[in-house]
Protein backbone atom coordinates (compact mmCIF):
# COMPACT_ATOMS: atom_id res chain seq x y z
CA UNK A 1 0.00 0.00 0.00
CA UNK A 2 1.61 3.08 -1.17
CA UNK A 3 1.64 6.51 1.55
CA UNK A 4 -0.77 8.97 0.97
CA UNK A 5 -0.32 12.47 0.78
CA UNK A 6 -1.35 12.84 4.48
CA UNK A 7 0.90 9.97 5.70
CA UNK A 8 3.98 10.80 3.21
CA UNK A 9 5.18 13.88 5.21
CA UNK A 10 5.39 12.28 8.15
CA UNK A 11 7.25 8.85 7.13
CA UNK A 12 9.66 11.27 5.12
CA UNK A 13 10.49 12.96 8.47
CA UNK A 14 10.88 9.56 10.37
CA UNK A 15 13.20 8.49 7.35
CA UNK A 16 15.40 11.40 7.95
CA UNK A 17 15.66 10.92 11.58
CA UNK A 18 16.91 7.21 10.86
CA UNK A 19 19.67 8.84 8.59
CA UNK A 20 20.25 11.47 11.18
CA UNK A 21 20.91 8.93 14.12
CA UNK A 22 22.69 6.31 11.63
CA UNK A 23 24.90 9.21 10.91
CA UNK A 24 25.50 10.69 14.61
CA UNK A 25 26.13 7.28 16.11
CA UNK A 26 27.57 5.29 13.41
CA UNK A 27 29.33 7.45 10.62
CA UNK A 28 30.59 9.65 10.04
CA UNK A 29 29.28 9.48 13.66
CA UNK A 30 29.86 12.47 16.49
CA UNK A 31 33.17 13.03 18.63
CA UNK A 32 33.72 16.07 21.22
CA UNK A 33 37.10 17.27 22.40
CA UNK A 34 39.13 15.62 19.76
CA UNK A 35 39.83 18.86 17.61
CA UNK A 36 38.93 22.15 17.58
CA UNK A 37 35.85 22.16 20.86
CA UNK A 38 39.25 21.64 22.91
CA UNK A 39 39.43 25.86 22.01
CA UNK A 40 35.80 26.69 21.86
CA UNK A 41 35.13 24.86 25.08
CA UNK A 42 37.14 26.69 27.52
CA UNK A 43 36.12 29.62 25.51
CA UNK A 44 32.85 28.97 26.59
CA UNK A 45 32.87 27.74 30.00
CA UNK A 46 34.73 31.29 30.71
CA UNK A 47 31.84 33.50 29.37
CA UNK A 48 29.30 31.17 31.84
CA UNK A 49 31.58 31.31 34.62
CA UNK A 50 34.96 33.94 34.31
CA UNK A 51 36.46 33.17 36.78
CA UNK A 52 37.92 29.73 35.20
CA UNK A 53 40.29 29.94 32.88
CA UNK A 54 41.86 33.53 33.44
CA UNK A 55 45.17 32.81 32.99
CA UNK A 56 44.72 30.43 29.68
CA UNK A 57 46.05 31.78 26.61
CA UNK A 58 42.98 30.70 24.80
CA UNK A 59 40.86 32.72 26.78
CA UNK A 60 42.58 35.65 26.52
CA UNK A 61 42.05 35.10 22.39
CA UNK A 62 38.54 34.51 22.30
CA UNK A 63 37.63 34.21 18.59
CA UNK A 64 33.68 33.72 19.14
CA UNK A 65 32.92 37.93 18.71
CA UNK A 66 31.50 37.80 15.20
CA UNK A 67 29.26 34.79 16.13
CA UNK A 68 26.29 33.55 17.71
CA UNK A 69 27.77 30.56 18.55
CA UNK A 70 28.55 31.22 22.10
CA UNK A 71 25.08 33.03 22.73
CA UNK A 72 23.95 29.82 21.63
CA UNK A 73 25.55 27.47 23.27
CA UNK A 74 24.62 29.32 26.71
CA UNK A 75 21.51 29.84 26.26
CA UNK A 76 21.14 26.47 25.28
CA UNK A 77 22.72 25.32 28.22
CA UNK A 78 20.58 27.57 30.28
CA UNK A 79 17.20 26.36 29.39
CA UNK A 80 18.64 22.88 29.74
CA UNK A 81 20.60 22.63 32.72
CA UNK A 82 22.74 20.53 31.00
CA UNK A 83 27.03 20.53 30.32
CA UNK A 84 28.23 22.07 27.66
CA UNK A 85 29.32 18.68 25.98
CA UNK A 86 25.64 17.83 26.20
CA UNK A 87 24.71 21.45 25.61
CA UNK A 88 26.29 21.69 22.25
CA UNK A 89 24.74 18.29 21.03
CA UNK A 90 21.45 19.61 20.66
CA UNK A 91 22.14 22.65 18.14
CA UNK A 92 24.27 19.61 16.43
CA UNK A 93 21.67 17.81 15.89
CA UNK A 94 18.96 20.13 15.00
CA UNK A 95 21.10 21.23 12.26
CA UNK A 96 22.33 18.13 10.52
CA UNK A 97 18.47 17.38 10.55
CA UNK A 98 18.11 20.66 9.11
CA UNK A 99 21.07 19.57 6.65
CA UNK A 100 19.28 16.32 5.78
CA UNK A 101 16.00 17.86 5.11
CA UNK A 102 17.61 19.79 2.56
CA UNK A 103 19.38 17.41 0.52
CA UNK A 104 15.92 15.52 0.63
CA UNK A 105 14.92 19.17 -1.03
CA UNK A 106 17.60 19.40 -3.68
CA UNK A 107 16.55 15.89 -4.39
CA UNK A 108 12.71 15.91 -5.06
CA UNK A 109 14.14 19.28 -7.33
CA UNK A 110 16.19 16.99 -9.50
CA UNK A 111 12.55 15.14 -10.11
CA UNK A 112 13.09 12.15 -7.71
CA UNK A 113 10.05 10.24 -6.23
CA UNK A 114 10.42 9.99 -2.43
CA UNK A 115 12.02 6.87 -2.27
CA UNK A 116 14.68 7.66 -4.50
CA UNK A 117 14.87 11.14 -2.88
CA UNK A 118 16.03 9.60 0.39
CA UNK A 119 18.36 7.12 -1.02
CA UNK A 120 20.16 10.29 -2.60
CA UNK A 121 20.04 11.89 1.23
CA UNK A 122 21.03 8.81 2.65
CA UNK A 123 24.69 8.77 0.14
CA UNK A 124 24.97 12.33 1.13
CA UNK A 125 24.56 11.63 5.14
CA UNK A 126 27.68 9.72 4.96
CA UNK A 127 29.35 13.10 4.59
CA UNK A 128 32.86 14.04 2.76
CA UNK A 129 36.33 14.45 3.63
CA UNK A 130 37.41 17.93 1.58
CA UNK A 131 41.64 17.18 1.29
CA UNK A 132 43.51 19.93 1.60
CA UNK A 133 42.04 23.11 3.31
CA UNK A 134 40.96 20.10 5.90
CA UNK A 135 36.69 20.42 6.43
CA UNK A 136 34.13 17.86 6.36
CA UNK A 137 30.81 18.03 4.96
CA UNK A 138 29.27 17.08 8.59
CA UNK A 139 31.54 17.87 11.25
CA UNK A 140 32.06 15.98 13.91
CA UNK A 141 32.35 18.27 16.37
CA UNK A 142 29.37 21.13 17.47
CA UNK A 143 31.75 23.70 16.38
CA UNK A 144 30.83 27.08 14.58
CA UNK A 145 31.25 25.22 10.91
CA UNK A 146 29.44 22.15 12.06
CA UNK A 147 25.86 24.56 12.66
CA UNK A 148 26.33 26.55 9.64
CA UNK A 149 26.85 24.23 7.02
CA UNK A 150 24.14 22.32 7.22
CA UNK A 151 21.68 25.49 7.65
CA UNK A 152 23.74 26.17 4.07
CA UNK A 153 22.29 22.92 2.40
CA UNK A 154 18.44 23.47 3.79
CA UNK A 155 18.87 27.14 1.85
CA UNK A 156 19.90 25.41 -1.05
CA UNK A 157 17.26 23.01 -0.99
CA UNK A 158 14.54 25.53 0.06
CA UNK A 159 15.54 27.87 -3.03
CA UNK A 160 15.97 24.63 -5.60
CA UNK A 161 11.82 25.11 -4.36
CA UNK A 162 11.60 28.73 -5.32
CA UNK A 163 11.00 29.29 -1.44
CA UNK A 164 13.09 32.25 -1.25
CA UNK A 165 12.05 33.81 2.10
CA UNK A 166 12.86 30.13 3.76
CA UNK A 167 16.20 30.34 1.91
CA UNK A 168 17.22 33.11 3.21
CA UNK A 169 16.15 32.67 6.93
CA UNK A 170 18.32 29.44 6.82
CA UNK A 171 21.34 30.73 4.77
CA UNK A 172 21.14 33.82 7.36
CA UNK A 173 20.86 31.48 10.56
CA UNK A 174 24.02 29.74 9.22
CA UNK A 175 25.41 33.33 8.88
CA UNK A 176 24.85 34.05 12.33
CA UNK A 177 26.92 31.10 13.31
CA UNK A 178 30.17 30.95 11.13
CA UNK A 179 30.31 33.52 7.93
CA UNK A 180 32.50 32.14 6.00
CA UNK A 181 30.65 28.79 5.44
CA UNK A 182 27.77 30.76 3.95
CA UNK A 183 29.19 33.02 1.19
CA UNK A 184 29.18 30.21 -1.55
CA UNK A 185 25.27 29.94 -1.37
CA UNK A 186 25.45 34.11 -1.34
CA UNK A 187 27.54 33.96 -4.03
CA UNK A 188 25.87 32.31 -6.20
CA UNK A 189 21.86 34.03 -4.90
CA UNK A 190 24.15 37.15 -6.22
CA UNK A 191 24.00 35.41 -9.75
CA UNK A 192 20.23 34.30 -9.21
CA UNK A 193 19.43 37.73 -8.55
CA UNK A 194 20.58 39.02 -11.66
CA UNK A 195 18.51 36.48 -13.70
CA UNK A 196 15.24 37.94 -15.46
CA UNK A 197 11.68 37.23 -13.71
CA UNK A 198 11.23 36.90 -10.22
CA UNK A 199 13.84 39.79 -9.34
CA UNK A 200 11.24 41.23 -6.40
CA UNK A 201 10.23 37.86 -5.10
CA UNK A 202 14.06 36.52 -4.78
CA UNK A 203 15.26 39.53 -3.12
CA UNK A 204 13.08 38.79 -0.06
CA UNK A 205 15.93 36.34 1.11
CA UNK A 206 18.26 39.52 1.58
CA UNK A 207 15.68 40.61 4.27
CA UNK A 208 17.41 37.60 6.67
CA UNK A 209 20.56 38.61 5.94
CA UNK A 210 20.46 41.83 6.28
CA UNK A 211 18.77 41.34 10.19
CA UNK A 212 21.94 39.15 10.17
CA UNK A 213 24.59 41.63 9.85
CA UNK A 214 22.85 44.30 12.08
CA UNK A 215 22.59 41.11 14.61
CA UNK A 216 26.50 40.87 14.67
CA UNK A 217 27.19 44.21 14.39
CA UNK A 218 25.20 44.57 17.33
CA UNK A 219 26.92 41.75 19.19
CA UNK A 220 30.55 42.00 18.46
CA UNK A 221 31.58 44.39 21.07
CA UNK A 222 33.18 41.71 23.16
CA UNK A 223 36.40 39.40 23.08
CA UNK A 224 38.99 40.27 21.52
CA UNK A 225 40.75 41.74 18.21
CA UNK A 226 40.60 39.92 14.58
CA UNK A 227 42.91 42.41 12.46
CA UNK A 228 41.59 41.51 8.58
CA UNK A 229 43.63 43.95 6.75
CA UNK A 230 47.40 44.03 7.52
CA UNK A 231 50.08 42.23 6.14
CA UNK A 232 51.10 38.62 7.27
CA UNK A 233 54.79 39.00 8.82
CA UNK A 234 57.14 36.68 8.56
CA UNK A 235 56.82 34.57 12.17
CA UNK A 236 53.65 35.02 11.46
CA UNK A 237 53.93 32.80 8.42
CA UNK A 238 56.04 30.03 9.31
CA UNK A 239 53.77 29.38 12.26
CA UNK A 240 51.39 29.27 9.86
CA UNK A 241 52.69 27.08 7.87
CA UNK A 242 53.59 24.73 10.82
CA UNK A 243 50.35 25.21 12.79
CA UNK A 244 47.26 26.03 10.29
CA UNK A 245 49.14 24.94 7.05
CA UNK A 246 45.44 24.11 5.09
CA UNK A 247 45.43 28.07 4.19
CA UNK A 248 48.30 28.16 2.43
CA UNK A 249 47.39 27.06 -0.95
CA UNK A 250 50.49 25.84 -1.71
CA UNK A 251 51.63 23.11 1.15
CA UNK A 252 48.57 21.44 -0.60
CA UNK A 253 47.37 22.64 -4.24
CA UNK A 254 49.96 20.34 -6.55
CA UNK A 255 48.61 17.52 -4.62
CA UNK A 256 44.94 17.82 -4.00
CA UNK A 257 43.73 20.18 -6.82
CA UNK A 258 43.70 17.32 -10.09
CA UNK A 259 41.37 15.09 -7.36
CA UNK A 260 39.05 18.33 -7.56
CA UNK A 261 39.46 18.99 -11.17
CA UNK A 262 38.37 15.24 -12.09
CA UNK A 263 35.13 16.01 -9.67
CA UNK A 264 34.34 19.00 -11.45
CA UNK A 265 34.61 16.90 -14.68
CA UNK A 266 32.13 13.85 -12.90
CA UNK A 267 29.65 16.91 -11.97
CA UNK A 268 29.32 18.58 -15.08
CA UNK A 269 28.72 14.98 -17.26
CA UNK A 270 26.02 13.99 -13.89
CA UNK A 271 24.49 17.38 -14.29
CA UNK A 272 24.10 17.14 -17.93
CA UNK A 273 22.76 13.49 -17.58
CA UNK A 274 19.68 14.99 -15.01
CA UNK A 275 19.31 18.83 -17.04
CA UNK A 276 15.72 17.37 -18.07
CA UNK A 277 15.09 16.71 -14.48
CA UNK A 278 16.80 19.64 -12.64
CA UNK A 279 15.03 22.35 -11.25
CA UNK A 280 16.94 25.56 -13.03
CA UNK A 281 17.56 27.57 -9.56
CA UNK A 282 19.04 23.92 -8.22
CA UNK A 283 21.01 23.73 -11.79
CA UNK A 284 22.38 26.82 -11.41
CA UNK A 285 23.69 26.01 -7.39
CA UNK A 286 24.85 23.17 -8.06
CA UNK A 287 27.37 24.53 -10.55
CA UNK A 288 28.31 27.80 -8.94
CA UNK A 289 28.78 26.68 -5.75
CA UNK A 290 31.57 24.63 -6.99
CA UNK A 291 33.12 26.59 -9.39
CA UNK A 292 33.42 29.61 -6.45
CA UNK A 293 35.17 26.38 -4.31
CA UNK A 294 37.24 25.95 -7.38
CA UNK A 295 38.05 30.02 -7.73
CA UNK A 296 38.83 30.39 -4.19
CA UNK A 297 42.40 28.68 -4.71
CA UNK A 298 43.54 31.25 -6.88
CA UNK A 299 41.97 33.98 -4.87
CA UNK A 300 43.67 32.54 -1.95
CA UNK A 301 47.40 32.42 -3.21
CA UNK A 302 47.10 35.81 -4.90
CA UNK A 303 45.69 37.11 -1.80
CA UNK A 304 47.80 35.45 0.76
CA UNK A 305 50.93 33.96 -0.50
CA UNK A 306 51.30 37.10 -2.58
CA UNK A 307 49.83 40.06 -1.58
CA UNK A 308 50.25 38.64 2.27
CA UNK A 309 46.51 39.54 3.18
CA UNK A 310 45.86 38.83 6.60
CA UNK A 311 42.18 38.66 6.05
CA UNK A 312 42.74 35.10 4.08
CA UNK A 313 43.90 32.51 6.99
CA UNK A 314 41.12 33.91 8.98
CA UNK A 315 38.06 33.65 6.30
CA UNK A 316 40.02 30.39 4.85
CA UNK A 317 38.04 30.55 1.31
CA UNK A 318 39.28 27.57 0.41
CA UNK A 319 37.22 25.57 2.56
CA UNK A 320 34.44 26.38 -0.01
CA UNK A 321 35.79 23.43 -1.89
CA UNK A 322 33.69 21.29 0.48
CA UNK A 323 30.74 21.84 -2.26
CA UNK A 324 32.75 20.42 -5.17
CA UNK A 325 32.43 17.17 -3.40
CA UNK A 326 29.00 17.68 -1.97
CA UNK A 327 27.64 18.93 -4.73
CA UNK A 328 29.56 15.79 -6.94
CA UNK A 329 27.90 13.15 -4.81
CA UNK A 330 24.77 14.82 -5.18
CA UNK A 331 24.16 15.08 -8.91
CA UNK A 332 26.06 11.12 -9.43
CA UNK A 333 23.24 9.87 -6.92
CA UNK A 334 20.50 11.36 -8.61
CA UNK A 335 22.19 10.82 -11.98
CA UNK A 336 22.25 6.93 -10.51
CA UNK A 337 18.76 7.18 -9.80
CA UNK A 338 17.68 8.47 -12.82
CA UNK A 339 19.62 5.30 -14.72
CA UNK A 340 17.77 2.87 -12.42
CA UNK A 341 14.55 4.23 -13.55
CA UNK A 342 15.12 3.96 -16.96
CA UNK A 343 16.97 0.43 -16.56
CA UNK A 344 20.04 1.61 -17.63
CA UNK A 345 21.95 -0.45 -15.05
CA UNK A 346 25.17 -0.40 -16.17
CA UNK A 347 25.63 3.54 -15.81
CA UNK A 348 23.42 3.62 -12.66
CA UNK A 349 26.74 1.38 -11.09
CA UNK A 350 29.23 3.81 -12.27
CA UNK A 351 27.16 7.19 -11.15
CA UNK A 352 26.58 5.13 -7.79
CA UNK A 353 30.17 4.24 -7.75
CA UNK A 354 31.03 8.27 -7.99
CA UNK A 355 28.87 8.67 -5.09
CA UNK A 356 30.03 6.19 -2.74
CA UNK A 357 33.81 6.82 -3.46
CA UNK A 358 33.44 10.30 -2.07
CA UNK A 359 32.52 9.54 1.57
CA UNK A 360 34.90 6.32 1.17
CA UNK A 361 37.85 8.89 0.95
CA UNK A 362 38.67 8.10 -2.37
CA UNK A 363 41.36 9.79 -4.22
CA UNK A 364 39.98 10.08 -7.34
CA UNK A 365 43.53 11.35 -8.91
CA UNK A 366 45.32 7.93 -7.70
CA UNK A 367 44.55 4.48 -7.94
CA UNK A 368 42.06 3.41 -5.00
CA UNK A 369 43.25 0.75 -2.54
CA UNK A 370 41.88 -2.91 -3.22
CA UNK A 371 39.24 -2.47 -0.03
CA UNK A 372 38.38 0.90 -1.22
CA UNK A 373 37.35 -0.33 -4.51
CA UNK A 374 35.79 -3.58 -3.24
CA UNK A 375 33.33 -1.40 -0.94
CA UNK A 376 32.64 0.98 -3.40
CA UNK A 377 31.95 -1.59 -6.26
CA UNK A 378 29.62 -3.54 -3.74
CA UNK A 379 27.59 -0.44 -2.93
CA UNK A 380 27.06 0.57 -6.10
CA UNK A 381 26.01 -2.81 -7.79
CA UNK A 382 23.62 -3.54 -4.90
CA UNK A 383 22.16 0.10 -5.37
CA UNK A 384 21.50 -0.74 -8.94
CA UNK A 385 19.45 -3.56 -8.31
CA UNK A 386 16.25 -2.31 -9.82
CA UNK A 387 14.15 -2.68 -6.47
CA UNK A 388 13.17 -0.58 -3.80
CA UNK A 389 14.01 -2.81 -1.43
CA UNK A 390 17.17 -3.03 -1.98
CA UNK A 391 18.21 0.47 -2.97
CA UNK A 392 16.80 1.14 1.04
CA UNK A 393 18.68 -1.91 2.01
CA UNK A 394 21.76 -0.25 0.25
CA UNK A 395 21.57 3.02 2.04
CA UNK A 396 21.51 1.75 5.06
CA UNK A 397 24.23 -0.70 5.24
CA UNK A 398 26.60 2.00 3.45
CA UNK A 399 26.83 3.48 7.29
CA UNK A 400 28.11 -0.05 8.52
CA UNK A 401 30.31 -1.07 5.32
CA UNK A 402 32.22 2.31 4.61
CA UNK A 403 33.84 2.29 7.95
CA UNK A 404 34.48 -1.28 8.18
CA UNK A 405 35.36 -2.20 4.98
CA UNK A 406 37.47 0.67 4.00
CA UNK A 407 39.13 0.58 7.58
CA UNK A 408 38.40 4.33 9.57
CA UNK A 409 36.24 4.90 12.30
CA UNK A 410 35.56 8.53 12.44
CA UNK A 411 34.17 8.38 16.15
CA UNK A 412 37.32 7.39 17.66
CA UNK A 413 37.78 8.58 21.11
CA UNK A 414 41.17 10.06 22.46
CA UNK A 415 39.69 10.24 26.17
CA UNK A 416 40.69 7.03 28.82
CA UNK A 417 39.89 6.28 32.52
CA UNK A 418 43.51 7.53 33.55
CA UNK A 419 42.91 10.95 31.87
CA UNK A 420 39.70 11.25 32.91
CA UNK A 421 40.94 10.64 36.93
CA UNK A 422 43.85 12.78 36.76
CA UNK A 423 40.75 16.04 34.96
CA UNK A 424 38.77 15.25 38.29
CA UNK A 425 41.59 15.16 40.85
CA UNK A 426 42.57 18.69 39.31
CA UNK A 427 38.95 20.14 39.40
CA UNK A 428 38.04 18.81 42.53
CA UNK A 429 41.53 19.53 44.91
CA UNK A 430 43.04 22.57 43.02
CA UNK A 431 42.02 26.25 42.49
CA UNK A 432 40.37 27.42 40.03
CA UNK A 433 43.02 29.59 38.86
CA UNK A 434 45.93 27.01 38.91
CA UNK A 435 48.24 26.86 35.41
CA UNK A 436 48.89 23.54 34.73
CA UNK A 437 52.20 21.96 32.25
CA UNK A 438 52.64 19.03 30.21
CA UNK A 439 56.37 19.45 29.07
CA UNK A 440 56.83 15.42 27.90
CA UNK A 441 53.01 15.51 25.45
CA UNK A 442 54.75 17.14 22.64
CA UNK A 443 52.02 17.83 19.92
CA UNK A 444 49.76 15.09 21.18
CA UNK A 445 46.10 16.06 21.91
CA UNK A 446 45.79 15.00 25.64
CA UNK A 447 46.16 18.49 27.44
CA UNK A 448 43.36 19.99 25.60
CA UNK A 449 41.14 17.33 26.66
CA UNK A 450 42.45 17.99 30.65
CA UNK A 451 42.01 21.29 30.39
CA UNK A 452 38.27 20.83 29.38
CA UNK A 453 37.63 18.16 31.71
CA UNK A 454 39.36 19.89 34.79
CA UNK A 455 38.30 23.42 33.98
CA UNK A 456 41.97 24.32 34.38
CA UNK A 457 44.19 26.73 32.36
CA UNK A 458 46.84 24.69 30.40
CA UNK A 459 50.26 27.15 29.90
CA UNK A 460 50.92 26.00 26.30
CA UNK A 461 49.87 22.89 24.51
CA UNK A 462 50.26 22.21 20.52
CA UNK A 463 46.21 22.13 19.57
CA UNK A 464 46.24 26.15 21.32
CA UNK A 465 48.95 27.02 18.55
CA UNK A 466 46.07 26.15 15.67
CA UNK A 467 44.72 29.92 16.59
CA UNK A 468 47.90 31.53 15.04
CA UNK A 469 45.48 31.77 11.96
CA UNK A 470 43.48 34.60 14.05
CA UNK A 471 45.57 36.58 15.94
CA UNK A 472 49.35 37.85 15.40
CA UNK A 473 49.78 38.49 18.53
CA UNK A 474 48.81 35.40 20.13
CA UNK A 475 50.93 33.35 18.00
CA UNK A 476 53.81 35.32 19.00
CA UNK A 477 52.82 34.20 23.05
CA UNK A 478 52.17 30.96 22.06
CA UNK A 479 55.46 30.23 20.25
CA UNK A 480 57.35 31.81 23.19
CA UNK A 481 55.79 29.59 25.66
CA UNK A 482 56.54 26.31 23.52
CA UNK A 483 60.13 27.41 22.86
CA UNK A 484 60.74 28.21 26.74
CA UNK A 485 59.21 25.26 28.23
CA UNK A 486 58.50 22.29 25.56
CA UNK A 487 61.64 22.50 24.29
CA UNK A 488 63.86 22.08 27.22
CA UNK A 489 64.17 19.71 30.18
CA UNK A 490 61.88 20.24 33.29
CA UNK A 491 62.57 23.01 35.23
CA UNK A 492 61.12 23.67 37.82
CA UNK A 493 63.28 27.03 38.20
CA UNK A 494 62.05 28.15 35.47
CA UNK A 495 58.40 27.56 35.87
CA UNK A 496 57.38 29.57 39.29
CA UNK A 497 58.09 32.92 37.93
CA UNK A 498 55.80 32.30 34.50
CA UNK A 499 52.52 30.92 36.56
CA UNK A 500 53.27 27.94 36.26
CA UNK A 501 51.41 26.01 39.32
CA UNK A 502 51.73 22.22 38.61
CA UNK A 503 53.89 19.79 36.51
CA UNK A 504 51.75 16.67 34.75
CA UNK A 505 54.09 14.30 33.16
CA UNK A 506 53.50 10.97 31.89
CA UNK A 507 54.47 8.30 34.61
CA UNK A 508 57.11 6.57 32.70
CA UNK A 509 58.98 9.70 32.67
CA UNK A 510 59.10 10.22 36.99
CA UNK A 511 61.03 13.55 38.50
CA UNK A 512 63.66 12.51 40.78
CA UNK A 513 63.61 13.99 43.59
CA UNK A 514 59.95 15.10 43.55
CA UNK A 515 57.20 13.81 45.63
CA UNK A 516 53.82 13.67 43.46
CA UNK A 517 50.96 15.48 44.29
CA UNK A 518 49.11 12.79 42.16
CA UNK A 519 49.57 9.90 40.48
CA UNK A 520 47.95 6.81 38.27
CA UNK A 521 48.79 4.58 35.66
CA UNK A 522 49.49 7.09 33.10
CA UNK A 523 50.16 10.56 34.33
CA UNK A 524 52.02 11.93 37.47
CA UNK A 525 51.45 15.52 39.09
CA UNK A 526 53.99 17.47 40.57
CA UNK A 527 53.32 21.33 42.42
CA UNK A 528 55.72 23.67 41.22
CA UNK A 529 56.05 25.21 44.57
CA UNK A 530 57.25 22.65 46.70
CA UNK A 531 57.47 19.24 44.77
CA UNK A 532 55.78 17.64 48.05
CA UNK A 533 52.27 16.00 48.69
CA UNK A 534 49.43 18.07 49.09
Amino acid sequence: MRPTAATRGPLIAASLAVLLFVGYFQFPGHVYLQSDTQIYAPILEHLQDPSLFRKDLIVEYPHVSLTLYDECALAVRKLTGLDLEHALAIPQLVTRFLGLLGFYLMASAAGLAPPFALFVTACLALGATIFGPSVLAFEYEPVPRGFAIPLVYLAVGLAAHKRWLGAGLAASAGFLFHPPSTYPFWGAYAILLLWPGEKKARSRALIPLACALAVLYAASGGGGSQSLFRRVEPLEESLQRMRASYVWVSNWAPAWMPHYAILCAALGLALSRIRSHITPELRLFAAAMPLIGIASVPVSYLMLERAGLSLMPQFQPTRALLFVAVMTAFAAAAAGCWAVTGRRHIEAVAWFAIAYAIPARVKFSAPPTWKMAAVVAGLAMAAAIPKRAALAATALAAFFVIPLGVGFQNSSSLEHEDLRALSKWARDRTPADSVFLFPDAGRELYPGIFRARALRAVYVDWKAGGQVNFFRTMGDEWWKRWQATMTRPVDFSLYGPLGIDYVVVRSKHPLAGKTAAFENAAYRVYRVDAGTAQ
